[in-house]
């Protein structure tokens, strides 16, 4: 178990790949980076990592993620336009993508294998609630459309994507995990609200590595655990 002191709020984390370090998103205060003996190999302390602030001046953003060159994706919430901002392993800004005007309450950001980005929005009731596929210029590719009310989405709150660019997407408030086609399409529903205490997916990663999904989710207060979130792994077919 890695304890790390410094940090009070936690929020999003992402591994890359490229550096080996870990990126932990802390509300109200920035991007932590957690360099472990393994990255530099040698040790920094007792405990073999060192715990840095990479970025403070981060406007409040729900999620990061990183992409396979190791830049990290942000989400920046402004009126009347939010934006995704790119930054280098150095902490400096490469890009600043300006997202549609629809794109209200953007959620989360990834990085597709063609080098474009899927975003994922909406938060409040009243509001639209998608995803959509966007080019380095702010140019929309692709757009989810659902064909039947089931299909809606309700909060998707943390995306995921394989390397065939097949998306997931943790539709948190209809206690679900759907998975989309590489234009956006659903494709299935991967996983669903069960007796074994699954409900209100709102973290995902995926490990090419073995071809599963990690899913962070909460539990019912029956649950074994007594309530409060859970870690499962999924094999992806």
């Amino acid at each position: 178990m890695l304890k790390i002191p410094d940090i009070r709020y936690g929020g999003d984390i992402a591994t890359c790949q490229k550096t080996k370090c870990l990126y932990v998103l802390e509300h109200y205060r920035g991007i932590w980076r957690i360099e472990t003996a393994q990255t530099k190999k040698r040790l920094f302390s007792q405990d073999h990592h060192r715990t840095t602030l990479w970025l403070s001046s981060v406007v409040h953003s729900p999620t990061l993620s990183i992409t396979k060159d190791g830049h990290v994706l942000l989400i920046k919430e402004e009126k009347p336009l939010s934006s995704l901002e790119i930054f280098d392993e150095n902490a400096t800004l490469l890009k600043t993508i300006q997202l549609p005007l629809y794109v209200l309450e953007p959620r989360h950001a990834v990085a597709t294998p063609t080098g474009n980005f899927v975003v994922s929005f909406g938060w409040s009731c009243g509001i639209i609630h998608g995803i959509c596929e966007l080019n380095e210029s702010g140019q929309l590719i692709h757009h989810y459309e659902p064909q039947v009310p089931w299909q809606l989405l309700r909060n998707p709150s943390h995306l995921a994507i394989d390397p065939e660019g097949r998306v997931f997407v943790a539709d948190e408030w209809n206690n679900r995990v759907i998975r989309l086609d590489d234009q956006l399409h659903f494709d299935q529903i991967i996983l669903s609200r069960g007796k074994d205490g699954f409900q209100g997916p709102f973290r995902l990663s995926f490990v090419v590595e073995t071809n599963q999904l990690m899913v962070v989710h909460g539990c019912s207060a029956s649950d074994a655990n007594r309530g409060g979130n859970k870690v499962d792994v999924f094999n992806i077919k």
